[in-house]
């Protein structure tokens, strides 16, 4: 066998299982990415605002505070919860509604990175357990039986596995890394709404 292998040759000596270990891939390269621009497109940070509103509501100004919500771009997800909470600051349901719907937008596809990760190597182990069947059912065919052989196929049944494994510590990296920022992003907005809700209610908006 020939020493310098290109990663399409690996791929193709994994069997079949490599191509469903692919789309695991892409997969898993499309929500890093898609959560990557969000990431990047989105301030979760939600003190400033909060602080800027809080005071026009001391002021009992609540259409300057809407008219701040309204001029935000990078911040909409949590000044979509602000103004929900000004329009009804007696209704603790719609505001913990408008709290969790904000979160779910933060942790949307983080499901999919949680799933990949753990379906991805046993995806590979098993590309190594079938891999190891056809190799041990060629030994049994054969007259001649060489350690070249049996080498040979026991090393295209572990390509599966390390494909698997490399798969799944992209999704559980990047996992941790996305629900690390959308849990101090849902901490943080929690705060910020209880701020809000108090001063609505001590300026009786």
């Amino acid at each position: 066998m020939e020493e310098n292998i290109r990663l399409m040759d690996l791929f193709l000596l994994g069997g079949p299982l490599m191509w469903v270990l692919a789309v695991f891939s892409l997969v898993t390269v499309a929500v890093i990415l898609e959560k990557a621009v969000f990431f990047l497109t989105i301030d979760l940070r939600t003190s400033d605002l909060a602080a800027e509103v809080s005071a026009e509501l001391k002021k009992g100004d609540r259409a300057s505070a809407g008219k701040i919500l309204e001029r935000q771009s990078g911040k909409k997800l949590c000044a979509a919860v602000y103004r929900t909470i000004i329009d009804d600051p007696d209704s603790l349901e719609i505001a913990e509604a408008a709290i969790s719907g904000s979160g779910i937008m933060v942790e949307r596809h983080l499901g999919i990175l949680s799933a990949v990760s753990s379906i991805a190597p046993v995806t590979g182990f098993l590309g190594t357990v079938t891999g190891m069947i056809r190799t041990f059912m060629d030994i049994a065919r054969a007259d001649d039986i060489s350690a070249r052989l049996a080498a040979s196929g026991i090393f295209e049944a572990l390509i599966t596995t390390a494909f698997g494994l490399i798969i799944a510590v992209f999704a559980v990296v990047f996992y941790h890394i996305y629900a690390a920022m959308a849990d101090k992003y849902i901490v943080s907005l929690e705060n910020s709404c209880k701020i809000i809700l108090a001063e609505c209610h001590r300026q009786n908006i």
